[in-house]
């Protein structure tokens, strides 16, 4: 059996950290079912931006959610290598797995464990090392890539990347990088939504899912429906405020809105809730400036939602049929002009669109093998 040490700064039962939590939960659900591995995952004892620590676990000590899976939800002030050394020195754990680039307690801190069992060590980005991630809070960012490379502090790491575009953006931060793999994230199964409104001809229902902070890009999308003015459009919007200047800005943009342009913000919603609120749209609407996965595009389209995306995600296959569009950033007109010609697309055509989703779905996400490059990555 295989000890894997993973650390992260939020994990489930947490949620509202989005695409990493997921992708790690899936990660250790598909690869404790081969009984193979052992799972140990240190994280914070609070989902992201609470303060009060989850009443369904136990603090500072290891919580066993299934038979190869533990995890140790440790309060804010106990963060410390020699706790850490405390903690994994029992366990003995033969690979360590950190997830992230910039968190002290969780991604910089582990980087420095020395213990004699970890013959192999894995460090996934999640996408930050992409330059629009790297562009927030630059200073110190930088201040910390230079640090690295001058000490070449990943030298004994193995890169996980999940796509060409990580990669590339990851070695123009960080040029020494020495060993990788690029391996995508597993998809969260989401059922198809055989019952869902009506499209109408000009009006469309569109939604937004993802946190109100600048790389989602929620005041570029308002900035598209500000000139629309030919059709109606119902936007509603899901996600935990992150930047709350950012949102005032949002909320600045929505009163300017014309009145075609109805939007709607819900805050954060469930994933256990999102599936049964997704056949109420038309389309995902997430011009986002970078995704590492895309957790929402993924879910979006596995429930047979169209997407208009931006090119920064690694979902652009989806542009080459009619299951949804891929945009430029830089053309923000032609943004414009896709949410006016799918507005404009009448019922008949717009189930074709959600057939070519069915088709993409089967053909990029149901068909492709990931097991086999995760236990080759897992291995010592």
């Amino acid at each position: 059996m295989i000890k894997v040490c993973i650390f992260i700064d939020w994990y489930i039962p947490g949620y509202k950290a989005g695409g990493p939590v997921k992708s790690l939960a899936l990660l250790i659900e598909k690869l404790s079912k081969t009984e193979q591995y052992e799972f140990y995952v240190i994280c914070r004892n609070t989902d992201y931006m609470d303060k009060q620590p989850y009443a369904t676990v136990v603090s500072d000590q290891w919580n066993k959610l299934s038979p190869f899976v533990n995890v140790y939800y440790i309060a804010n002030y106990n963060c410390s290598l020699s706790n850490y050394y405390k903690i994994l020195q029992p366990i003995q754990p033969n690979i360590l797995y950190i997830n992230g680039i910039w968190s002290y307690k969780f991604s910089i801190l582990p980087l420095f464990l020395r213990i004699k069992s970890i013959d192999k060590r894995i460090i996934s980005p999640r996408g930050m090392l992409n330059s629009s991630a790297i562009d927030i809070k630059s200073v110190k960012k930088k201040s910390f890539l230079l640090f690295a490379r001058i000490f070449n502090i990943y030298k004994n790491y193995t890169f996980h990347f999940t796509n060409l575009e990580e990669k590339s953006e990851s070695e123009k931060a960080l040029p020494n990088i020495q060993n990788f793999s690029i391996i995508s994230n597993f998809s969260a199964e989401y059922t198809f939504q055989t019952e869902r409104v009506e499209k109408k001809v000009n009006e469309i229902n569109l939604f937004f899912l993802g946190r109100i902070s600048p790389e989602k890009n929620l005041q570029y999308a308002l900035e598209c429906l500000v000139q629309i003015n030919e059709v109606i459009v119902n936007f509603d919007i899901f996600g935990e405020v992150y930047n709350h200047k950012y949102w005032l800005d949002c909320k600045e943009l929505i009163k300017k809105l014309p009145i075609n342009i109805r939007v709607n913000y819900f805050g954060f919603i469930k994933p256990n809730e999102l599936k049964f609120k997704l056949g109420n749209y038309h389309y995902l609407f997430l011009p986002t400036a970078g995704e590492n996965f895309g957790h929402a595009i993924s879910e979006s389209l596995q429930a047979g939602i169209p997407v208009i995306i931006s090119d920064k995600t690694p979902w652009n296959a989806i542009g080459y049929g009619l299951g949804g569009f891929v945009v430029n950033l830089n053309n923000q007109k032609s943004f414009i002009e896709i949410i006016e010609k799918a507005a404009a697309e009448n019922n008949t055509t717009y189930m074709a669109r959600v057939g070519e989703v069915q088709k993409f779905v089967y053909q990029y996400i149901n068909s492709t093998n990931l097991l086999e490059p995760y236990l080759a990555l897992f291995s010592k």
